[in-house]
Parts: C-alpha cells; sequence; structure tokens
C-alpha cells in the first residue's frame, strides 16, 4: 500500500515537472538571450515561424536579428546556452506590436539595416494583421498573418513614424535682397550665411503664426498622469518578471503576483491625497505628531464608555478643604 502510495506522488510530481516545462516563445514578446555571439542580447520578437525567429534589439528599429530554430531550440551553430523571457505580449498582432495607425510613414529596412523604401500607411486591420501602403507605385496590401514581415518582401525591418507634412512658407520669407547676393559673393573667404538665417527666424515663425501653425510641446514622461488601471498593468509584469520563467507561468505565482500588486496600490492609495481626476496632490499624514492633530483627526478616543449611565454629575473639589489622595498612598 505504502508502495502505491509513494508511486502516485512520484507520478504526480513528474506531471508537475512537464507542466512546468519553458514556456513558448510567441511574436510580440520581450526576451534575453544568454551565451553566444548574441550573449545578453534583449529585443522584442517581430517574426515568429516554426523555422525562424527574428529579434529587434532594443534601441535599435531598422535592424533584425535572424535566428533560425528547430524542433529542439535554437541551431547549435549560434551558441545560444538559454533565453529568458522578460515580458509575454500583450498583443497578438503585429499592427498593435509595433503600434502601427493610418497615416503615419512607413519606413523599411534591409536585413543590414540600409533603408530600402518609405510608405504611406492608408489602413490598418488589427483583426487580420494587415496594413495597406502606398508609394509612387500604388498600393500595397502587407499581410502579417500573425507572424512578421512576409519573407517575400525585400525589407526585414519596418517602423511606423508621424507623417511631416511641408510647410508653405510665403514667398515674402523665401526673398533675398539683391544687396545680399552681392554681399555674399563678395565674402568668399568667410560664410556668414548662418547669420541671415537667424535673422529670419523671427520672420519666418511671424509667417507660420499667420498661416495658422500651432506648435506642440510633449509633456515629459515624468509629469504625465497615468491610469490606474496602466499602472497596475505595469507593475503586474514587473514583479511576475523577478519570478524565474518556469514560475511565471505557475496560477499559484500569478495569484500571489496579482495580490502583492492590489497589497501595493492600496498602500499607496492610503497615503496619497488626489484631487476629482486622480491627480495626485499630495501625502496624507500618516502619523500623529501633537495633541491637537490627534483632537482634530479625531482618530484617536481620549476616553472610552465603562459604564451605562443615565445622568452624569460632575462636583467641583477645593483641593485644600478636600484634598484628593495620591496614587501611591494606598500602596
Amino acid at each position: 500500500m505504502a508502495e502505491e502510495e509513494q508511486q502516485i506522488k512520484l507520478s504526480e510530481n513528474a506531471n508537475l515537472i512537464q507542466e512546468i516545462e519553458e514556456p513558448v516563445i510567441e511574436l510580440g514578446d520581450r526576451l534575453r538571450i544568454y551565451g553566444g555571439k548574441y550573449d545578453k542580447m534583449t529585443g522584442r520578437i517581430v517574426y515568429r515561424t516554426e523555422s525562424e525567429i527574428h529579434i529587434s534589439p532594443d534601441g535599435l528599429t531598422n535592424q533584425v536579428i535572424e535566428l533560425e530554430v528547430t524542433e529542439e531550440g535554437f541551431d547549435p551553430k549560434l551558441g545560444i546556452e538559454s533565453v529568458e523571457i522578460l515580458q509575454k505580449r500583450k498583443k497578438t498582432n503585429l499592427v498593435e506590436i509595433l503600434d502601427l495607425r493610418a497615416g503615419q510613414d512607413l519606413e523599411t529596412f534591409g536585413q543590414d539595416g540600409e533603408p530600402i523604401a518609405k510608405y504611406r500607411i492608408i489602413s490598418v486591420d488589427s483583426d487580420a494583421d494587415m496594413i495597406i501602403v502606398n508609394n509612387e507605385e500604388g498600393d500595397i496590401t502587407i499581410p502579417f498573418g500573425f507572424r512578421g514581415v512576409p519573407k517575400e518582401f525585400p525589407f526585414r525591418a519596418i517602423r511606423g513614424r508621424q507623417a511631416v507634412e511641408d510647410l508653405d512658407i510665403p514667398e515674402t520669407v523665401n526673398q533675398t535682397t539683391e544687396e545680399d547676393d552681392i554681399l555674399n559673393d563678395e565674402e568668399d573667404d568667410d560664410d556668414f550665411r548662418f547669420l541671415d538665417d537667424e535673422l529670419q527666424l523671427p520672420e519666418i515663425a511671424k509667417a507660420y503664426e499667420q498661416e495658422g501653425v500651432e506648435r506642440l510641446i510633449e509633456i515629459p514622461t515624468s509629469e504625465r498622469t497615468y491610469s490606474n488601471i496602466t499602472q497596475k498593468s505595469e507593475a503586474y509584469a514587473d514583479f511576475l518578471s523577478l519570478n524565474t520563467p518556469a514560475k511565471q507561468r505557475l496560477a499559484e505565482t500569478q495569484k500571489a503576483t496579482r495580490v502583492l500588486t492590489e497589497l501595493f496600490f492600496q498602500m499607496r492609495a492610503s497615503i496619497l491625497r488626489t484631487s476629482d481626476d486622480g491627480t495626485p496632490k499630495g501625502v496624507k499624514p500618516s502619523s500623529l505628531q501633537t495633541l491637537i492633530d490627534a483632537l482634530e483627526t479625531r482618530l484617536l478616543a481620549l476616553s472610552r464608555c465603562v459604564i451605562d449611565v443615565d445622568k452624569i454629575i460632575y462636583h467641583d473639589m477645593d483641593q485644600e478643604i478636600d484634598p484628593q489622595p495620591e496614587m501611591m498612598n494606598g500602596l
């Protein structure tokens, strides 16, 4: 009987070990590679098939690292020892992973990182994971197919950029007088054209104002206000990444991470003062410094009821005639 129970326990442990095997690498995951030529390289997967994985390294948006994979793992020629998944993907399609939107300029790059062509994104379809771009040759459909940039296209890396429209500057700003042309011809040794450009800057700015052009200033990241949902999602991902890849897939680890995230946010809410729109305004007092603070906040009871009475009678006594006994007299 004892041997049967031991065999059952061993089989359960074997099933548990099979369940916590290394997680599957998917499109959009952020990972770090250990060993080989790309040791300690971190990046995001932008192409994933059964035979290839393309990684966009952090800080390089014009180049991808192409890695061959087999059923057993990475090609032994690469010398990769292990892979750590830093963050699982939040989106399944490449359109949302790269944040591609209609109206953007799509810049394409080859395997060596050199630019190839530039397109204008006409429309995007996140459900089908495809986009339609346009250039001098006409409309082109790029079906990512939840895998990445198809191999039949000449480019490997893509990125979306905000389209910059050419502003029409009034002709009065660009015109130069004949005296300026003569002066520039006479001064061949020293080039002072940069001074003319600085003098024309106020005129250009004034011309922009007349054309109704507005200047936008980006709010620094440290001064932006993020919703609690966004903050909790980022905090949960950071806490979960502290565990090993095998533990990240366990339900117990995910539950403990969610509880830890909620605990931190409750602690923050207990000491943080916010306005009606959620903007932080300061820190709540977390301790009482003086007796006045206790009376004003009314968080500390100075007296408590010990017996139920209907009426309390106060009697003023003269300390000279009937002094009160000391606490130590009866000891």
